[in-house]
């Protein structure tokens, strides 16, 4: 199968002090299956109805469910 290479990208970034090599994880697999949209249905099929505070909203939940090394610390920002 043909490769993409993540795995090189993450060495290459993780080599930096300030950045944690988290490897593979299902925190984004497993929020999107427990995310319901308005009408009740389960992902994908909210993708149509999904908006801007539902995006917000996932955003979040992904980031703290993102592993963090020690000493690190996760940077959001955010545009107004």
């Amino acid at each position: 199968m043909p490769r993409s290479g993540t795995t090189l990208v993450e060495q290459i970034l993780a080599a930096h002090p300030h950045v944690h090599a988290a490897g593979e994880h299902r925190a984004l697999v497993d929020l999107l299956t427990k995310v319901r949209g308005l009408d009740g249905s389960l992902f994908p099929h909210w993708g149509r109805t999904f908006n801007e505070a539902d995006c917000k909203s996932v955003a979040e939940a992904y980031l703290s469910a993102l592993p963090t090394g020690p000493g690190t610390q996760i940077r959001t920002t955010t545009s107004a």
